[in-house]
């Protein structure tokens, strides 16, 4: 008789210590306030760490692997899966990609988050009241080595939108492209 050898993937068993993707009720959208929003909160804690494990930009919610366990049986249906899908979104780590709400990009820190860490950076470099584009922020030298060069424009803008809501950054409007933008970090 052959034996059957299932690969684990390493990242499940970094993104998920406790095995909740095993546990047959976790797929299923618990009746209780409590223990549903428990839920939702492990379930946001894992796809967050995965995604940014894997490097993905986002999932599609039909077709995410997470969202099926082929071993136990289950699967997520659908309110589920928007369930999930509008806890990413209301903790800052997702945002819809289509009007239809079939996929998602997903971020492993918050706009807030991000904004904090860009301008660390600036004023460990001194960046501070000079202007810069967007693009030289996601892209440019003065990212190059740091965790957010390669980061896609609308989250480094949006990053950009929170630092200006505190008074940490200056955006110029005008811009006939979001990577245009101009902004220049304020010292606080």
């Amino acid at each position: 008789m052959a034996s059957t050898v299932v690969h684990v993937d390493e990242t499940l068993k970094e993104c998920d210590p406790d095995n909740f993707l095993n546990f047959p009720p976790f797929y299923t959208l618990q009746p209780v306030e409590t223990t549903r929003k428990n839920q939702l909160q492990i379930w946001r804690n894992v796809i967050v760490k995965y995604v940014h494990l894997k490097n993905l930009k986002g999932i599609s919610l039909n077709e995410f692997q997470l969202f099926e366990n082929h071993q136990i049986g289950r699967k997520l249906d659908s309110e589920a899966r928007t369930a999930i899908a509008q806890n990413l979104i209301d903790s800052g780590h997702g945002e819809w990609n289509d009007i239809n709400h079939n996929s998602m990009t997903i971020t492993w820190r918050t706009a807030g988050d991000w904004g904090q860490v860009m301008y660390q950076h600036a004023n460990e470099l001194e960046l501070v009241d000079t202007v810069y584009t967007l693009y030289e922020l996601h892209s440019g030298d003065i990212s190059r080595g740091t965790e957010f060069h390669g980061l896609d424009a609308s989250t480094c803008f949006k990053a950009l939108e929170s630092l200006a809501h505190s008074g940490k950054v200056q955006i110029f409007a005008g811009a006939e492209t979001l990577d245009e933008t101009g902004f220049k970090f304020i010292r606080k």
